[in-house]
């Protein structure tokens, strides 16, 4: 009797169990969605020190053109403050790229890609660039923009102190919370995904990993919302 229950029980395991082919498309999901992430870290830290360097190269140019090239020379302290800001920018940029993180943070992040794709070659995929239309990146910025006056409003409302509490301060959370949900991002594709390799699998497998794709992602998209 135990042996006719538990070969009952077997059907049902495993048809909570996914197909192996639906297994690697989870496991290329996740893998994609996991290095989407790390490409969304590399770029912002380049643009952060991207604008470090810009700032001390501004100093550096209005410094030294106040100092040797104006038609009017700076005296007493004025001309001590031009030659110190001069000094501490030629060192701090000095230092920024004997040390190497001019390397680790500019030019690694800039061929992120590449050597991802790599160490991507044993798995027989490849990690490719999508391209943004026009329409989603005005989109992406009004999002953004959304999500600052959530972010403003909400330090507004805490200032407030225990207004929160009343009938004002509920209703200004229901806007807010309305704001916010209109701020989230879009999610999916959108910057980087994962192709397959057109030499090592066929054009239907390829056309399956797409579809599993959209209709994970069209599926969390109507989740969030």
């Amino acid at each position: 009797r135990s042996r006719s229950k538990s070969s009952k029980r077997r059907p049902s395991r495993s048809r909570e169990e996914l197909p192996p082919v639906a297994k690697v498309f989870k496991n290329l999901l996740i893998l994609e969605e996991s290095l989407r992430q790390q490409v969304a870290q590399q770029r912002s830290l380049r643009n952060n020190y991207l604008a470090f360097l810009t700032v001390l190269l501004s100093f550096l140019t209005i410094s030294l053109y106040k100092l040797y090239f104006s038609l009017v020379e700076p005296t007493g302290y004025l001309k001590f403050f031009y030659r110190f800001i001069s000094v501490i920018s030629f060192v701090t940029l000095s230092l920024y790229y004997i040390s190497g993180d001019y390397h680790r943070t500019i030019v690694l992040p800039k061929k992120f890609l590449s050597s991802t794709n790599k160490g991507l070659r044993q798995l027989n995929v490849r990690l490719i660039k999508v391209k943004t239309p026009l329409s989603d990146k005005y989109t992406d910025l009004f999002r953004y923009s959304l999500k600052i006056l959530s972010s403003f409003l909400k330090w507004l409302l805490n200032l407030t102190g225990p207004l929160k509490n009343f009938k004002i301060g509920k209703f200004f959370e229901k806007i807010i919370l309305s704001i916010e949900n209109r701020s989230q991002p879009r999610v999916g594709a959108t910057e980087v995904k994962l192709v397959l390799n057109p030499r090592i699998f066929n054009t239907h497998t390829r056309e399956n990993w797409e579809m599993y794709r959209n209709e994970f992602w069209s599926r969390e998209g109507a989740r969030r919302r």
